[in-house]
């Protein structure tokens, strides 16, 4: 049963490492957006954001999330496993007269076991604060290039046809990043422990502050 838990446990960290790294080039490619002035070409921004980005965000999304239907119920499983653990192992040392090498390495197995939930939770919630970080850079983006395109129009005295074809172009365009946006920032990209919550940098932070004092106030009302 511990063998397949680590063997199950190595490979999502290897899937983690992948998306890490995939969601940390997306990061970066969202960042070079801001790079561009006014003076250079607006289409061959627009075709790195809806080549490269728009379609890798996406596929990288579609594997997290089939893969988040499954996992999650074992991330619920694997936090309660967690939980068991450190509050045995501390009851366990409680009520040890003399720590020889067999109940040693058992509460070391239970502590290593809490521990590597917990590694775990802190690098799935690597994953939003990284989608967090592309869409703010993917918003200034935006915000820059609606500004303008609608500062353009109040210059540009054109009422040719050629130039209210470019201007719904440019609308619809805008129209389907905001839509993206929009969609991006409900579907929120990561893992999920069961039904319960989302795993961040903010759940994390939450976990990590009840489990501590929890520990100290079980260990405190054993050892009575």
């Amino acid at each position: 049963m511990s063998g397949q838990f680590f063997i199950s446990g190595t490979f999502f960290f290897f899937f983690l490492i992948l998306f890490r790294e995939k969601i940390k080039q997306l990061k970066n490619l969202s960042t070079t957006l801001l790079q561009y002035h006014a003076s250079e070409s607006q289409y061959f921004v627009k075709k790195i954001f809806w080549s490269r980005f728009h379609c890798e965000y996406i596929i990288l999304y579609g594997k997290i999330s089939r893969i988040n239907e499954s996992v999650s119920v074992i991330l619920l499983a694997t936090e309660t496993v967690a939980k068991s653990a450190i509050m045995t192992s501390c009851v366990f040392y409680s009520q040890q007269i003399k720590m020889v090498e067999s109940n040693t390495f058992l509460v070391a197995i239970l502590i290593i076991v809490f521990l590597y939930v917990n590694i775990m939770y802190m690098c799935i919630a690597i994953l939003p604060k990284y989608n967090e970080q592309c869409l703010q850079s993917i918003l200034r983006w935006l915000i820059r290039l609606q500004w303008r395109h609608k500062f353009s129009n109040v210059q540009s005295k054109q009422s040719t046809f050629y130039a209210r074809i470019v201007q719904r172009i440019r609308w619809r365009q805008t129209l389907k990043s905001n839509l993206f946006i929009q969609a991006t920032v409900n579907n929120r990209l990561g893992f999920t422990c069961g039904h319960m919550f989302h795993i961040n940098k903010f759940k994390f932070t939450e976990l990590i502050m009840l489990n501590i004092p929890y520990i100290l106030m079980l260990y405190k009302h054993v050892t009575r």
